[in-house]
């Protein structure tokens, strides 16, 4: 729950492999490095008073026209081949925006069960069907027991409570309370978070304002009362408001808001229609900063009610179609971010003015070439507005240059066509927009593109499972496990291109690949990152087999490189949904690794998964890291963050809705932060 701006151009954890491991460091978030020429804290513990505050300001956007390449410490080795996309040959730089794996890893948790035991058994039609497995079957994660419960808040509360801890350690004590907290001593305690004068740190209150919005339950017997909530909804407004406050304050106040909107509200001015439009005449007010722009963006399209309100959509949409923002211009991260919640809340009337956008013979400006295949895939939920926008992703598929944002439209088309495999349409599109499309790009193209027509192919599987009897539909997944398994076995292309090919087959639970997968692994002439992704296949596939198990664990020997450990260990926690013996012994695994692993990363690696699989017999063990002070800062937030996790009872994070389908891309701090915390 890192706090402090680590921008997804400094990778996400993916790309660990390509990075000074000693400068890598997380909040509780995902594993992320300083962009070049910032400082990151050290195992050392630094002085708390010395920490640094945030600047608060938004940061320098990237050349708004090329991809921007990672450059890794000198000692590390390139990610992939020097052919690899986003590099320059004979040159050891990482991979650019333009990488699969950036879309990979901000879309993850829509793919990454670790949370909900599942059992899928040879009544599966597709068991015998290509040998893949069908959606997850079984029963959502059990309630915690309440010794954990009690020691779990314990244990945040003393971190809170104890003066002198890292600023990135409160921050994610904070958000850990926001998940857990259950009484109303603990939601004025994270009132007080917000008070100027009570902490030095802008991080600690940006922290604070989140965790509010972390007081969403979607369960309703376990939703707080309204006269408890309309207080803090209308302190996070005054928060919103007030300048005092820094850009990034106010922005995640902004979201906080959007995350309470389904939650009970007797106040009339907070009820989710006006509420979207009180934010909305503060996004158009001239003194807004664009930080806090982009927050009032994400906090609309969380809040407003379905259908949405044609005046807030209104102004979205002369937004995205002529970069105005009520009197003046905005600007293209703005115009981006406003693209994408029109998508979110509009209807077919606004998909058809994505769709135009989409077919104008003029390219669109860099940051609304991301926007809009992202708006086009949330629109398609709109049935009749499916087609046109299918026609019009397939011509950005097929003409855009920009390798991203052809990627992007590729992965838009694929969520196309799940959703009209989801629809029960007999069979895929046709005409223009055939599924073909996604068929082809995964021999056509850059290799960039290759790879994401890879990831949408493995993503559209994904939707045809035994419940769809088409027989055009099982054709068409058929033929698509059959391209991703050509693409695995080519040994023409890098091993980076070849791993988008081994995660596809993962994502589309082709269990008749998992023999290779498995091989891949275990091959340690292999090129890591081939193996690493093996791994997450093999996680994907769900299948706990001793050997699988075996081969997993073999992967985080302490002579691995961190990548492969990090891979290996989530996967772990995947094969924990395929049976309660199998989540016994990944859990085992993975609380003895906590003291095992010799570096950071892999011990906050261990702690996450734990989080993730929200298993209460790891409570112990975590809520000991975080209140030991021998242990290094950032394993006690991670310890910390792990513990929020387990406390938040829902299968999915909150900021999940914030995290899928986001424009990773816009260069916009507000989003890469909140992309960071989990």
């Amino acid at each position: 729950m890192i706090m402090h701006a680590i921008k997804l151009c400094a990778v996400l954890a993916a790309l660990v492999a390509v990075l000074d491991v000693e400068n890598a460091f997380a909040r509780g978030g995902r594993f992320a490095a300083r962009a070049p020429g910032s400082a990151a804290p050290s195992e050392a513990r630094p002085d708390p008073a010395a920490a640094p505050a945030p600047a608060g300001h938004d940061e320098p956007a990237p050349d708004p026209e090329r991809e921007t390449p990672i450059a890794p410490a000198p000692s590390a080795p390139a990610l992939g081949s020097s052919d690899a996309p986003g590099t320059r040959r004979g040159s050891a730089r990482g991979p650019g925006l333009a990488d699969w794996l950036y879309w990979y890893e901000t879309n993850r948790e829509r793919f990454e069960d670790l949370r909900t035991v599942t059992r899928v058994t040879e009544a599966n039609p597709l068991f015998h069907l290509g040998r893949a497995h069908g959606p997850a079957m079984g029963r959502a994660l059990d309630a915690l027991a309440p010794a954990d419960t009690a020691q779990l808040q314990r244990a945040v509360l003393a971190v809170l409570d104890q003066p002198g801890h890292w600023p990135d350690t409160i921050g994610a004590a904070y958000l850990a309370l926001g998940k857990v907290a259950d009484q109303p001593r603990h939601v004025e305690r994270l009132l007080q978070g917000l008070d100027k004068s009570k902490s030095a740190s802008p991080l600690v209150r940006e922290s604070a304002a989140l965790a509010l919005g972390h007081l969403r339950r979607r369960d309703t017997e376990q939703r707080f009362a309204p006269t408890l909530l309309d207080p803090v909804r209308e302190r996070l407004l005054a928060v919103v408001e007030d300048a005092a406050y820094q850009p990034r304050t106010r922005a995640f106040a902004a979201v906080s808001l959007g995350l309470l909107g389904d939650q009970p509200v007797t106040a009339a001015a907070l009820q989710p229609a006006r509420l979207a439009r009180t934010l909305t005449m503060r996004l158009i007010a001239p003194d807004v900063p664009e930080a806090t722009r982009v927050g009032l963006l994400l906090g609309i399209e969380l809040v407003a009610p379905d259908p949405a309100p044609s005046d807030v959509r209104a102004i979205l949409r002369r937004c995205m179609q002529d970069g105005r923002l009520g009197t003046r211009d905005a600007s293209s991260t703005v115009r981006a971010h406003a693209t994408l919640a029109l998508g979110r809340i509009g209807d077919a009337s606004d998909a058809k003015a994505v769709a135009a956008l989409l077919n104008s013979r003029r390219t669109p400006p860099f940051a609304l070439r991301h926007a809009l295949p992202l708006a086009a895939a949330s629109l398609g939920q709109h049935e009749a507005a499916r087609g046109a926008l299918a026609d019009a992703l397939h011509g950005a598929a097929s003409s855009w240059r920009e390798p991203s944002a052809r990627g992007l439209a590729q992965i838009a088309l694929a969520e196309l066509v799940a959703l009209d495999a989801r629809a029960g349409s007999e069979r895929p599109f046709e005409g223009r927009h055939n599924a073909a499309l996604l068929l082809s790009t995964t021999e056509l193209g850059t290799p960039a593109n290759r790879a994401f027509g890879a990831l949408a192919l493995g993503a559209a599987a994904r939707q045809i499972d035994a419940s769809n009897e088409s027989p055009a539909w099982q054709a068409w997944r058929t033929a698509a496990i059959e391209r991703l398994r050509k693409g695995l076995a080519s040994k023409s292309v890098s091993p980076h291109e070849r791993a988008a090919f081994v995660l596809g087959l993962g994502l589309a639970r082709d269990a008749e690949s998992g023999a290779r997968m498995q091989a891949m692994l275990v091959d340690k002439d292999a090129p890591d990152e081939l193996r690493a992704y093996a791994a997450l296949a093999l996680g994907h596939l769900g299948v706990p087999e001793r050997s699988v198990r075996v081969a997993l664990q073999g992967a985080l020997d302490q002579d691995a490189s961190e990548l492969l450990r990090m891979r290996a260990t989530t996967a772990l926690g995947m094969l924990g949904t395929a049976s309660a013996k199998a989540r016994t012994k990944a859990v085992d695994h993975l609380v003895a690794e906590l003291t095992a692993a010799r570096s950071l990363m892999a011990r906050g690696q261990a702690a996450l998964t734990l989080g993730r699989m929200g298993d209460g017999r790891a409570v112990r063990a975590l809520a000991s890291l975080a209140t030991d002070d021998s242990v290094a800062h950032e394993t006690r937030a991670f310890a910390v963050a792990a513990l929020g996790l387990i406390g938040e009872r829902d299968t999915r994070t909150a900021l999940a809705r914030v995290r899928e389908g986001a424009n990773y891309l816009s260069g916009a701090d507000v989003l890469t932060e909140l992309l960071d915390i989990l």
